[in-house]
């Protein structure tokens, strides 16, 4: 309905029951609404992550006007480094949340046009005022090539002589900088451990080690200034073992053949001792004379058989110490051997026989 010469529209926005209208004067300063108007609380710039390869690549810029009231109350306008206008946008329509409304502008640049000192400004208009944001290029972090870090388990050597765990961390890049640059710290139950850095003859890897107790738990392992595709500033390593359900080692030792034993050329023979231990532990056997002390015979590297290891390794051995009936031992120890448990050990002699039978065959 539109009455008299001052040109009022009446429109029925809502009807109920008690008749109420909304009035709206156009081409008026003043303006009578149900609810007043509200400015936009925040105006900030959208920038893509990186620059584009591509010179001529376009990349899309973005500005979020929110929390404004109505609807229609906001537009945007964009302008270039040099302060130029720029008419080639996106204005996407106003969505509600809550009791106010967002709303999104896009432009698309050429990369050549975007990064560096140049910029481009976004402006919110709302009745009333103004805001303005300066979408500027997103800072790309300092690529850094990705290391490779590996923590061996205990090196069973020194845990069946010293009682000791030696752990190894191994850092690996393709990146000579980046490995020199690595530091490496250990922490044990919360307290910070001095590890030794190792001599490498191999300029893309790094290597440290740390000697601890057998018994002592929670291994943590902090590599400074290294960097993953997502580029943290750290990386913590928490120490597990590789195996987590492993048995003990089994242990069996081979006496000499009949045959040989009875060749009187041959002044020495050979014991032989096969180990069978769980996948991804090291092992170290060691062997025995009588009560004397132990000592490294001839051990070959393991062999992967389905998920265990088989090691196997020679003693020589005089015939005159056979045929005293010395007891010869073969001891095992392996990676996660506790500080009171003692290596797997088995015997034989020239009266025992093999720990249990099946045929050698040693020349």
């Amino acid at each position: 309905l539109v009455c008299g010469s001052g040109g009022v529209k009446i429109s029925a926005d809502h009807c109920s029951n008690t008749g109420l209208f909304r009035v709206r004067k156009e081409g008026a300063a003043a303006r009578t609404q149900s609810q007043s108007q509200t400015a936009p609380t925040s105006v900030f710039g959208l920038s893509p992550c990186g620059s584009g390869g591509d010179a001529a690549e376009l990349l899309s810029l973005g500005c979020l006007a929110s929390g404004y009231f109505p609807a229609d109350s906001v537009t945007f306008k964009w302008t270039d480094a040099g302060g130029n206008s720029v008419s080639d946008f996106l204005q996407y329509p106003s969505v509600k949340s809550g009791a106010t409304y967002s709303a999104v502008s896009q432009l698309q640049v050429k990369a050549a046009d975007f990064g560096g000192e140049k910029s481009y400004k976004c402006t919110a208009v709302y009745p009333g005022g103004q805001k303005t944001e300066e979408v500027k290029p997103t800072p790309v972090p300092p690529q850094k090539s990705c290391l490779n870090v590996i923590l061996k388990n205990p090196r069973a050597k020194e845990l069946f002589n010293e009682k000791e765990a030696v752990l190894e961390c191994v850092v690996t890049g393709e990146n000579e900088a980046d490995v020199h640059n690595a530091t490496i710290t250990w922490k044990v139950n919360s307290a910070e451990k001095k590890g030794t850095d190792q001599k490498e003859s191999n300029p893309l890897r790094k290597s440290s080690l740390l000697s601890i107790r057998a018994d002592e738990k929670n291994i943590n392992l902090f590599i400074k200034d290294f960097w993953l595709f997502t580029y943290l500033s750290s990386c913590v390593f928490v120490y597990q073992p590789l195996v987590t359900d492993f048995s003990n080692p089994d242990v069996s030792i081979f006496a000499p053949r009949d045959q040989n034993v009875k060749r009187n050329d041959k002044k020495w023979l050979q014991l032989v001792c096969l180990v069978n231990v769980s996948f991804g532990s090291d092992v170290y056997v060691a062997w025995k004379k009588g009560e004397g002390s132990y000592e490294e015979g001839l051990t070959g590297e393991p062999v992967k058989t389905g998920s265990f290891n088989f090691v196997t390794s020679i003693f020589s051995i005089s015939r005159d110490d056979w045929d005293k009936g010395i007891n010869f031992s073969c001891a095992a120890a392996h990676s996660f051997l506790k500080s009171n448990e003692s290596p797997i050990s088995k015997s034989t002699s020239k009266s025992h026989g093999n720990s249990f039978e099946c045929p050698t065959e040693i020349s």
